[in-house]
């Protein structure tokens, strides 16, 4: 009886692997010998016209009540993917010029990333003059002005840079953490995507500094840096709103929101799952600066909630060093002129 079934389940089996050695063939992976396969004819490109600054800021559509200006553009800066304001008017930028310079990755564990400020001689509110802070990184990716010191994200490493000469350039260094992602490497682009390593760095109401894509979060205090964890927000980006509710995206989803602190659910070893911490406040990428969806609980804060250059969240965040402002009206359109 056993036979009577092996002989049709042979003779399947044999089918089918000459079916895919035809495969095989066809795609000029068979024997040698075969019809190579015709080269696929380029796709027409695109039209994707280099524009100038000038000719990039008029394609922009900016809603009603706001203002878009320069304030940096190449050659001085090159590859920006973070910035902070500092409390001297300064801008500081985190320069990633190593993303991908090809396909695959090769070539993205070359030290060519910069940390760059910027200033504006001239009070116009476009900066003109910039000094290299530090260099020779990795794909940097975050930078908080901390103290007498920058706190600066490259992975591996989350660590504590200062200009202890006054030279304008960085000469000490502390390793605040040590798995703020991992060592970029080519031969492994699924293990160490660039992409979903930690990045940003938002100094937080609660006076904790947090980052996307991370589980911790750090305090300065008396001079040094206390760790406690944090549950993971995001992708790319964060930000906080004037109602202390944290502002994040990844690749899927324009905006999530916190409507719910996730650190006080944390608190709870018994709750599973931290719901409602991380809602998705957008499903449209259209969305735009300050702009309130209706129905929605959890959407941006509209423009009247906004820091202006009088509000006293302003001043704190002037203070300590703060990240511009990305949904301002036209008053504050230049964050520069405010923070000097």
């Amino acid at each position: 009886m056993r036979t009577t079934w092996l002989v049709p389940l042979a003779a399947v089996c044999s089918f089918v692997a000459g079916v895919v050695s035809n495969a095989g063939n066809t795609h000029g992976q068979g024997q040698a010998g075969a019809a190579p396969q015709a080269a696929v004819a380029p796709m027409p490109s695109a039209p994707a016209p280099v524009l100038t600054p000038e000719d990039g800021l008029k394609s922009l559509r900016i809603a009603p009540g706001y203002k878009v200006e320069i304030a940096a553009a190449e050659p001085l800066i090159h590859a920006p993917v973070a910035i902070q304001f500092g409390p001297d008017g300064r801008l500081w930028v985190v320069e990633m010029n190593g993303y991908s310079p090809v396909l695959g990755g090769l070539g993205e564990d070359d030290p060519n990333g910069r940390v760059v400020a910027l200033g504006d001689r001239d009070g116009d509110g476009r900066y003109e003059q910039a000094t290299v802070f530090l260099d020779n990184l990795v794909l940097p990716r975050s930078i908080m002005l901390v103290g007498d010191g920058v706190l600066v994200g490259a992975p591996p490493e989350l660590a504590f840079w200062r200009d202890t000469n006054g030279d304008g350039k960085a000469d000490s260094k502390v390793v605040i953490a040590s798995d703020y992602g991992a060592k970029p490497n080519p031969k492994l682009p699924l293990s160490t995507n660039a992409e979903l390593f930690p990045n940003g760095g938002l100094w937080a109401y609660d006076n904790w500094i947090y980052s996307a894509a991370y589980m911790k979060k750090f305090r300065y205090r008396d001079g040094a840096f206390e760790t406690a964890p944090t549950i993971f927000r995001g992708q790319w980006g964060f930000t906080q709103d004037d109602y202390g509710r944290f502002h994040y995206n990844d690749n899927t989803h324009s905006l999530h929101g916190d409507v719910i602190f996730g650190d006080y659910l944390q608190r709870n070893p018994h709750y599973p799952r931290l719901e409602g911490t991380t809602s998705t406040s957008r499903r449209t990428k259209r969305s735009g600066p300050c702009t309130r969806r209706r129905g929605s609980r959890a959407a941006v804060s509209p423009p009247a909630s906004c820091a202006t250059a009088g509000s006293s969240s302003s001043r704190r965040r002037a203070a300590r060093g703060s990240t511009a402002a990305t949904c301002c009206p036209s008053s504050m359109a230049t964050s520069s002129s405010r923070s000097r």
